[in-house]
C-alpha cells in the first residue's frame, strides 16, 4: 500500500478539492451550452405554435368569408355583371384577400372580385384540386402553394361550395391569398438576430419565408426534399439541432410544427453561429479562470502543507503517550489556530478518561428514568419474539398492566391482519436492518390503536441477533384525520370535475353562440349592403321587384332566425333564475297542433319530408298557449333538421286522462347513451359542424313540459329515426 507523508497528503487533498471545482466549472459550461440550446428551442416552439394558430385563424377567416359569400342569395344566381361589382367591393373592404371569385359547377368564372386583376378573360378552374375537392365533398378545400394565373405570383386559394336549397353544390367561392400577403401578415413578427420564419403547405411547398421578400415558384420548392419535413407534415413536432438551410446555406437550429387544424407546417430557425457567439466568448474567460484557479491552488497548497506539518507531528507523539497511559503530561502548542485548540482537546481528554466510569453509571440511571417517563411506548422482545420489557406508557396505550404483557408474544396484542407484515419486518431486523412501519394493535377494550413502530435489532456479545427494541408512537388521531382528508380529497376531486365540465360547457357554448349568431348576421349584412348600393346608385326603382322581394324576404328570414336565437338564450336565463312565468288557460291542443302542422307543411315539403297527421279532436289541456306552441315548434324544427328526406308522423290521443303527443321521424336517430344528455343545456347528439344551433331547443322544451306538470321521453337508435313523446294532464 502506498504510504504518503503528511505534507504529500495535504498536497494531494488540496488537489482533490480543486479538481471537483474544475470539473463542476466544466460541467457548468456544458450545462450553459445545453440550457441555451434548450431555451432557444423552447422559444422557437412557442413562436411557431402561436403562428400556427394564427395561420389556422387566417384560413378560418378565409373560409368564413367564403361561406358568407356562398350563402348570399344573390351570389347563388351566378349573375356575372352584378357579382363582379359586389365581389370587388368585398375585396376592397378586406385587404387580407387578393381576390374573391365565384365559379359555376363547370369551373367557369361567374363573378370576379379583385382590386388589381381584371375579370376578362374569365378563367376556368375545373382542373384545380381545391375546386374538385370542394365540389366532390361539399366542404371547404385549401389549395397548395402554386403560381396563380391571374396574378403572376405564388399564392393559395380557399374554395367554399355554393349550395342550392337542397344543400347540393352548384359552384364554389374562391378566396385568394397571395404569398406576398402572407409575408405582410407574418413577416413583421419581432425576431431574434438571424432568426427566420417559414410557412409550408401540406405538399411541402414553401408559402412564406421571412428571408425572401418576393417568393417565386422555384423558391417554394426549396424545403420539399427536407427529410424532417415529412415527420412534421405527419403531425410530429420536429427539433432540428443541426441542419443546413437550403436558402442561405448556413447551419441552423430550429423547429418544425404542424398547425393544429389545417396541418400546414410552421418553421423557425436561427443561425447557430449567431446563437452561440456569446457563449463562445464567455467560454474563453471561463477557461482562463480555471487555469488561474489551478495555479493559485497549487501555490496555496504548498504553503499550507509546510505550515501544518510541524504541529501535526508534535500531536502525533503526544497521542502515542496518551495511548500508553501517560495522561499527566500536557501538550503545549501555541499557534493561535485550530492546532492549539486540538492540543487543549488532548489535555481535556485525559481528564475525561478519569471521570468516565462515574459518568457511565450516572448515564445508566438517567436512561432508566427516561424510559420509565417517556411519552412514547418502548417494547423489547427476545429472539423468539417474547416480550422482555414494556414501559408504563406502552402498557397505558394498550390498557393493560405491565405484568399482563411481559412474557407474552410480541404480536399477541396486534390485529391478526398485521401478523404477516410484522413477520417480514422481523426477518429484515435479523439481517441487521432498522425498520419503521405502521402497526395496528387492539386495546384491552377492543378499540383499535394505530401506531408507528420504529424498531432496531439487538445483538449479544458474539454479535448474534438477540431480539429487537421498538419505539412506538400513537397515531390513532392522525389516522382518523387522514381518512377524513381522503374523503375530503375525493369530494374536492368530484367538485373539480364538475367545475371543469361547467367551464368546458361554457367555452363550447361561447364558440357555438358566436358561430350561430354570426351565421344570420353575415348574409343580412351583405343584403343590406346590396340594398344600400342600389339605393346610392338610384337603382331601386328599376331593380326587378321579384328579386328585391327575395332579398327582403331573405333578410326577414335571417332576422327571424337571429331573434329566435336571442329568445332561446333569454328563456334559458328565465328558467335558471326561476322567473319563467306561465299564462295558464284551457287550450284546445287538437286545434293548435292542426294549425301548426299546416303552418309547417311548406317547411316539411322543402326538406322532402312527407308529413302525416293523426289527431283526436277536442283534447284540451291547461297550459300557456304561447309556450305550448314553442314546445311543438321545437320538435317540428328538430324533425325537419335531422329527418330531412324522410317521412314524419304526428299523433295526438288521450290515454288514462293524459293527452299524449307523439312525433316520429325516420332520420339519423340518437344513440342510446345520448338520450339523457340531449335534454341538457348546450348539448347535442351530433356535431355542430354539420348541424347548426345552440343546443338549447330540447333543454327549453323539457323545462317547459315540466313546468306544465308533464313529461317528455325519447326512444331512438342511431340511424333508425327518433320518437319524441309528451304527456300532459288533460283539462
Amino acid at each position: 500500500m502506498l504510504r504518503l507523508s503528511l505534507r504529500n497528503k495535504l498536497l494531494t487533498a488540496f488537489s482533490m478539492l480543486v479538481l471537483p471545482l474544475v470539473v463542476l466549472l466544466l460541467l457548468e459550461i456544458h450545462s450553459n451550452w445545453n440550457r441555451r440550446e434548450k431555451d432557444l428551442i423552447d422559444d422557437q416552439l412557442q413562436t411557431v405554435q402561436t403562428l400556427g394558430m394564427q395561420l389556422d385563424a387566417l384560413f378560418d377567416s378565409a373560409i368564413s368569408e367564403g361561406w358568407a359569400v356562398a350563402n348570399d342569395p344573390w351570389v347563388k344566381t351566378l349573375h356575372a355583371k352584378v357579382l363582379d361589382i359586389h365581389l370587388k367591393q368585398l375585396v376592397l373592404s378586406n385587404s387580407l384577400f387578393a381576390a374573391v371569385n365565384v365559379f359555376d359547377s363547370d369551373g367557369n368564372n361567374r363573378g370576379w372580385g379583385s382590386a388589381v386583376s381584371p375579370a376578362q378573360p374569365r378563367s376556368n378552374i375545373a382542373d384545380q384540386s381545391q375546386f374538385r375537392k370542394a365540389m366532390q365533398t361539399n366542404l371547404p378545400a385549401i389549395s397548395s402553394v402554386r403560381q396563380l394565373r391571374s396574378f403572376a405570383s405564388p399564392g393559395i386559394a380557399v374554395a367554399v361550395p355554393i349550395r342550392d336549397s337542397r344543400g347540393a353544390p352548384i359552384g364554389v367561392v374562391s378566396v385568394v391569398i397571395l404569398s406576398s400577403r402572407l409575408t405582410e401578415s407574418f413577416g413583421q413578427i419581432a425576431l431574434h438576430e438571424g432568426q427566420a420564419i417559414s410557412l409550408i403547405d401540406t405538399e411541402g411547398k414553401l408559402a412564406l419565408d421571412s428571408r425572401l421578400k418576393n417568393l417565386t415558384v422555384k423558391e417554394s420548392e426549396l424545403f420539399k426534399n427536407l427529410p424532417e419535413l415529412q415527420s412534421a407534415l405527419a403531425g410530429t413536432s420536429v427539433v432540428l439541432k443541426r441542419v443546413l438551410s437550403p436558402i442561405d446555406h448556413q447551419e441552423k437550429i430550429g423547429v418544425l410544427v404542424s398547425t393544429p387544424k389545417y396541418h400546414w407546417v410552421v418553421g423557425s430557425s436561427i443561425s447557430r453561429k449567431i446563437v452561440f457567439r456569446e457563449l463562445r466568448d464567455a467560454l474563453r474567460g471561463q477557461i482562463a479562470a480555471v487555469f488561474g484557479m489551478l495555479l493559485l491552488s497549487a501555490v496555496l497548497a504548498i504553503y499550507l502543507a509546510r505550515r501544518l506539518a510541524a504541529p501535526v507531528l508534535k500531536l502525533k507523539s503526544h497521542a502515542v503517550l496518551l495511548g500508553q497511559g501517560t495522561v499527566d503530561q500536557p501538550v503545549t502548542i501555541q499557534t493561535g489556530d485550530e492546532f492549539e485548540l486540538l492540543a487543549d482537546s488532548f489535555n481535556e481528554m485525559s481528564r475525561q478518561i478519569q471521570s468516565r466510569e462515574h459518568a457511565l453509571k450516572k448515564s445508566e440511571a438517567q436512561y432508566r428514568r427516561l424510559v420509565e417517563t417517556a411519552e412514547e411506548g418502548i417494547w423489547t422482545i427476545d429472539e423468539n419474539q417474547i416480550t422482555t420489557f414494556v414501559n408504563p406508557k406502552m402498557a397505558q396505550m394498550l390498557g393493560y398492566a405491565q405484568e399482563e404483557i411481559l412474557g407474552k408474544g410480541g404480536m399477541a396484542f396486534a390485529s391478526p391482519t398485521e401478523i404477516p407484515m410484522h413477520d417480514r419486518q422481523i426477518e429484515l431486523r435479523k439481517q441487521g436492518l432498522h425498520t419503521q412501519y405502521d402497526l395496528k394493535f387492539i386495546r384491552k377494550d377492543g378499540t383499535p390503536l394505530w401506531t408507528i413502530l420504529s424498531a432496531s435489532p439487538i445483538y449479544d456479545e458474539q454479535g448474534k441477533y438477540a431480539g429487537s427494541l421498538g419505539v412506538i408512537t400513537d397515531i390513532t388521531e392522525r389516522k382518523k384525520n387522514e381518512q377524513d382528508l381522503a374523503r375530503l380529497a375525493e369530494e374536492n376531486a368530484r367538485l373539480y370535475a364538475e367545475a371543469k365540465r361547467t367551464l368546458d360547457l361554457r367555452e363550447e357554448f361561447l364558440s357555438i353562440a358566436s358561430h350561430e349568431l354570426k351565421t344570420p348576421l353575415t348574409p343580412l349584412k351583405i343584403q343590406l349592403q346590396l340594398l344600400k348600393r342600389l339605393s346610392d346608385q338610384d337603382l331601386l326603382a328599376t331593380f326587378p321587384k321579384d328579386k328585391l322581394a327575395f332579398i327582403v324576404s331573405s333578410g326577414e328570414h335571417e332576422l327571424g332566425r337571429l331573434v329566435r336565437l336571442v329568445e332561446d338564450l333569454l328563456d334559458v336565463s328565465r328558467i335558471q333564475s326561476g322567473q319563467l312565468q306561465l299564462n295558464l288557460k284551457t287550450v284546445d291542443l287538437s286545434s293548435l297542433l292542426a294549425e301548426l302542422a299546416e303552418r309547417f307543411r311548406p317547411q316539411f315539403a322543402t326538406a322532402n319530408c312527407i308529413l302525416s297527421v293523426t289527431l283526436q279532436s277536442d283534447l284540451n289541456v291547461t297550459a300557456d298557449a304561447f309556450r305550448l306552441e314553442q314546445i311543438i315548434t321545437n320538435l317540428f324544427t328538430n324533425a325537419i333538421k335531422y329527418g330531412a328526406g324522410k317521412p314524419v308522423s304526428i299523433d295526438l290521443r288521450l290515454e288514462k286522462n293524459q293527452v299524449v303527443f307523439e312525433l316520429r321521424d325516420e332520420g339519423i336517430g340518437i344513440a342510446e347513451k345520448d338520450h339523457a344528455r340531449i335534454f341538457s343545456r348546450f348539448e347535442r347528439a351530433v356535431s355542430g359542424r354539420n348541424f347548426g344551433g345552440l343546443g338549447l331547443g330540447l333543454y327549453i322544451t323539457q323545462q317547459l313540459v315540466t313546468a306544465h306538470h308533464g313529461k317528455i321521453q325519447v326512444k331512438s337508435q342511431l340511424g333508425a329515426g327518433a320518437l319524441f313523446r309528451i304527456d300532459l294532464p288533460a283539462a
